[in-house]
């Protein structure tokens, strides 16, 4: 599949680790590392040789990985480009993040003197302006930052990392002229969401496919509005601005924060019952909100905690009906739903791939015991 986008969104819990394939097979970019290992294996399988390198901001769930990626993807490799959001420039700034900049720092001298078009920014709408930015991902594909704006970016500094966090829309045109577009929303939470939707043109922030984001979570708060003066807007608001066929959570079962939150799942289908529009929704993990219980069961297909796997969106012509296919890894995600459902705490039952499943296995079976 040379002329194929891929992404994968890897299971990997509660955290962000993800890798795209750009047509051509040789170069990939990758947004965040929560774990290095299973990114390092695929660009591996994949022979990848040249990454470009985003980080959306600095929590450990999304740079765990990072210094560990950057000591094993050494030369003949190349890394192309590093994109770091710098959030947290402060005093009490953590261990982790000092010696991850200190790492990115020494890696990008050294791909500089390596590479003279090798490109170290900050992850802001600044990069969209940049020429040699765009040529990293070749003639048929664009990675435009759509979160933060670099004033907005200094306004939020002290006041909440996951309001700055580095948003990307991936957009992949075909040959024949057709555009689909992938929106990887790191943990933007209310007052970045509403950032957005105030600096977007009508239409802009439409994507088919809606990388979720923070892990599922449903904000109330509003951290750092008064110092962009934004005004209110909510997770609705966002889901229904971007308007997409498919959503996809980065989520653990083992969460402190009771993601994925049970509001995000009535909004998904609100949203499902008043448009037709949601295709697909994919959890890389179940969590208690979806499988209806604090505890997995001691053995058996559901007492390991993947729900899709790692999930891999597909763009390019002839892929699926129109373009656009996402799928999982391992092959098995209707099934273990079908499995939850059946005892009836399925939350995602009223997805349309889902429901199919589900009509399938009520012909043919009987609910086993709870």
């Amino acid at each position: 599949m040379p002329k194929t986008l891929r992404v994968r969104i890897f299971d990997v819990g509660e955290g962000n680790t993800i890798a795209g394939i750009l047509p051509g097979g040789q170069r990939a970019f990758i947004v965040d590392i929560f774990e290095a290992e299973p990114i390092l294996r695929f660009l591996e399988e994949e022979g990848i040789t040249e990454v470009v390198l985003f980080l959306s901001h600095s929590d450990l769930d999304h740079i765990k990985g990072v210094k560990d990626f950057l000591a094993d993807f050494q030369p003949p490799r190349s890394i192309l480009g590093i994109f770091f959001n710098r959030d947290r420039i402060k005093v009490g700034a953590g261990k982790t993040y000092k010696s991850t900049l200190q790492l990115i720092g020494s890696v990008s001298q050294r791909e500089s003197d390596r590479n003279a078009r090798y490109l170290r920014a900050e992850f802001n709408t600044n990069l969209n302006e940049i020429t040699r930015y765009d040529d990293l991902f070749g003639p048929n594909v664009r990675a435009r930052v759509i979160h933060p704006a670099p004033h907005h970016q200094d306004s939020l500094i002290d006041t909440d990392t996951n309001e700055a966090s580095g948003v990307l829309v991936i957009e992949h045109q075909f040959a024949n002229g057709t555009v689909k577009k992938i929106m990887l929303a790191a943990d933007v939470q209310l007052t970045g969401v509403a950032l957005m939707l105030k600096q977007a043109a009508a239409g802009s922030l439409g994507a088919d496919v809606l990388k979720f984001p923070h892990h599922g979570a449903w904000p109330t708060a509003r951290p750092g509005a008064k110092a962009v003066g934004v005004d209110r807007k909510g997770m609705d608001d966002f889901l229904r601005a971007v308007s997409p066929r498919s959503v996809v959570l980065s989520v653990g079962f083992n969460n402190p924060h009771r993601h994925v939150r049970a509001e995000l799942f009535e909004s998904l289908k609100q949203y499902h019952d008043d448009t037709n529009n949601l295709e697909s929704l994919k959890c890389t993990q179940f969590t208690p909100t979806c499988f209806g219980s604090e505890t997995l069961p001691k053995d058996g297909e559901l007492a390991r905690p993947h729900c899709a796997g790692d999930v891999e969106i597909w763009t390019g012509e002839g892929i699926g009906s129109d373009g656009l296919e996402v799928v999982t890894v391992p092959n098995s995600h209707p099934d273990r739903v079908a499995l939850i459902h059946q005892s009836g705490t399925a939350r995602c039952g009223f997805v349309p791939d889902i429901q199919k499943k589900l009509a399938g296995v009520n012909r043919s079976t009987s609910p086993p015991a709870s």
